[in-house]
């Protein structure tokens, strides 16, 4: 039913499919993560004359002040694919936490084509005590009424990373998805998909944290 809901859009899909096009239009409404950089073809490029990102000495750099930055596609991407957190710890590098040599992370930049180099989002105590290795996101499906051309929230799960998802809450990915009341808030039991079977979770399967 979810993949259906990519068609409502028509035309206009491709503002959500598009990270850089959402970000141009959301941010003028709510805080979005902000985007360093863009990579094609290996090349890095700033995305703003304010900003000085420009080369992977300059993300070396940022990686330096921010500690963490995410490597991710802007575009014809889905399910977590392709997506690196990069940490720098006491000068050593870190990708999805596993320790990279410098040369390696260069020939790694080089290869990206479409990719973005944005903020690393530390989340609230509430998405920590789902899984704390993920950032844990709500998605939201709101339509319009065809008779009165009103939006209304048609429905909202909380997505829940894993040790399987790693970094990312992506349920393609290994991850869990909860059912959020619309009227009340709270979760239902959590999906998991494996082996073509569903497992419902009342606890975290990791972390043993209640999640119903």
């Amino acid at each position: 039913h979810r993949r259906k809901t990519r068609f409502i859009n028509g035309d206009s899909s491709y503002i959500l499919n598009n990270k850089i096009v959402f970000d141009n239009i959301i941010s003028k409404y709510v805080k979005t993560p902000k985007i360093y950089s863009i990579i094609l073809k290996g090349e890095i490029f700033n995305l703003e004359n304010t900003n000085s990102y420009r080369n992977i000495n300059d993300l070396y750099n940022l990686l330096k002040i921010n500690k963490r930055i995410v490597l991710k596609p802007f575009i014809d991407a889905g399910g977590g694919k392709g997506v690196y957190v990069v940490q720098d710890k006491n000068g050593l590098l870190f990708i999805n936490g596993q320790e990279i040599e410098i040369d390696k992370f260069d020939s790694l930049v080089k290869s990206m084509d479409h990719y973005i180099a944005c903020e690393y989002i530390e989340q609230s105590s509430y998405g920590h005590d789902l899984f704390p290795n993920s950032l844990n996101t709500i998605r939201i499906l709101t339509m319009k009424d065809p008779q009165n051309y009103e939006p209304f929230i048609a429905f909202a799960v909380q997505r829940i990373g894993t040790k399987k998802s790693g970094f990312v809450d992506n349920w393609t990915s290994g991850g869990l998805s909860s059912n959020i009341d619309l009227e009340s808030g709270e979760l239902s039991k959590a999906a998991s998909f494996h082996n073509n079977s569903l497992t419902w979770h009342s606890n975290h399967p990791d972390t043993g944290n209640k999640i119903e």
